[in-house]
């Protein structure tokens, strides 16, 4: 399993962003940046299946369908990170419900990738990582389940 942990995309990067085409093209660059950095020296995944999971530290009701367009920068950085061949390889995408804890300061995303085959551990990882927030480790269970991914 491929994890990453990036920050919350820029508003610039938002579909109701009402920007200058110029400062969307540097959020764009930028975020795409970061996701390669953070995602290079993961596996290469044949047929994979992807899941979004918002980490909040806030309380606030969030459009998801706008989250998972603002991302676009980033699933074509772990592309140029070597994830995948191509992004149109994802043959599923799960916008899971937020995980809040005011212990994570900021508002992030935790962007995983698996084989569809290893869909039910992808699953297991993200119910211990519920399992640690609301046990008031949210850190520590992050940790964890990234430092597997890397293996």
């Amino acid at each position: 399993m491929n994890a990453i942990r990036i920050r919350w995309p820029d508003a610039a990067l938002s579909p109701n962003g009402r920007v200058h085409y110029m400062v969307k093209h540097r959020a764009v660059r930028k975020y795409r940046e970061l996701a390669r950095y953070l995602g290079l020296g993961q596996k290469r995944l044949q047929n994979p299946v992807c899941a979004l999971l918002p980490l909040t530290a806030v309380k606030r009701r969030r459009d998801l369908d706008n989250v998972l367009a603002a991302l676009k920068p980033a699933f074509d950085g772990v592309t140029d990170a070597g994830w995948w061949s191509d992004d149109s390889a994802i043959t599923e995408h799960h916008v899971l419900p937020e995980i809040h804890h005011p212990l994570w300061g900021e508002n992030g995303i935790l962007l995983m990738a698996c084989e569809r085959d290893e869909l039910p551990m992808m699953q297991a990882a993200v119910a211990r990582l519920r399992d640690g927030a609301a046990a008031g480790a949210p850190n520590e269970a992050i940790g964890v389940l990234l430092a597997a991914s890397s293996t």
